[in-house]
C-alpha cells in the first residue's frame, strides 16, 4: 500500500472513532452501527499499515458493536 493511502484510512479511522463516540450518546441502534464502520476502518488500517495486532484486537470490537446493534434493535428479548 502507498503511504498516503495508509495516512488516509489512519485519519478516516481515528475521525470515526471520535464520531462513534458521539454517536453512542443518541443510543445503540446509531452507535452500534457507526461502531461497525469504525472498527471496519480500524481492521483495514491495521493490515494496509503492517500491524497485525491493531487488526486483530479490533476484531474484538467489531463483534463488541454489533453486540450493542442487537440490544439496540431489541434481540434477544433484551429491553433496548
Amino acid at each position: 500500500m502507498t503511504a498516503a493511502f495508509v495516512d488516509l484510512l489512519e485519519w478516516a479511522a481515528f475521525g470515526s472513532s471520535l464520531l462513534c463516540v458521539f454517536l453512542y450518546g443518541y443510543g445503540r441502534v446509531v452507535g452500534g452501527v457507526a461502531g461497525i464502520a469504525t472498527a471496519l476502518l480500524f481492521i483495514g488500517w491495521g493490515f494496509a499499515a503492517g500491524i497485525a495486532a491493531a487488526a486483530y484486537i479490533n476484531i474484538a470490537f467489531l463483534v463488541l458493536h454489533i453486540r450493542n446493534l442487537l440490544r439496540g434493535l431489541g434481540a434477544r428479548g433484551r429491553p433496548c
